[in-house]
């Protein structure tokens, strides 16, 4: 990821980047517009190809778990004609009650630490506000009016 250089607040082992959202959590604003929601958005198409990802940075786990989610958002719209049927459908998803790391259930826990007790919170809050905002810029991608 190019936020793997930073100096950012982690959470697990993965860092709370800038993202330009209105979706509330943990997240600071992006000062630029440049966040990881669009860093995963761009480079979905070439992510999907590795067969293996090394994870440079706590930004490459972000990077990682947006590409997962991004894979998930089009399973869930395989059926869905409207963008307005779209949207309801990716929110209700992203702020469906969902595997954390240190969960059992969660995919990829060999790559993720969980986090301290006293971070779950924080660390859903900010994977719901990640999980929002690149559900509604999905939706805008793919259904263009």
């Amino acid at each position: 990821s190019n936020f793997n250089e930073g100096e950012y607040k982690k959470v697990g082992n993965m860092s709370i980047l800038p993202v330009k959202t209105t979706a509330r959590g943990p997240a600071p604003p992006s000062p630029d517009g440049n966040d990881i929601v669009e860093e995963a958005l761009v480079t979905f198409k070439a992510n999907v190809f590795f067969k293996n990802f090394e994870m440079k940075g706590d930004a490459d786990r972000v990077l990682c778990y947006l590409t997962l989610w991004i894979q998930d958002c089009l399973v869930h719209l395989q059926k869905i004609n409207s963008k307005v049927e779209a949207g309801k459908k990716l929110t209700n998803e992203a702020n469906a009650n969902f595997a954390i790391p240190g969960d059992a259930s969660f995919v990829l826990s060999g790559l993720y630490h969980p986090p301290a007790a006293n971070q779950k919170d924080n660390m859903r809050a900010y994977l719901t506000q990640l999980r929002l905002e690149t559900a509604n810029r999905f939706v805008e991608r793919v259904y263009k009016d």
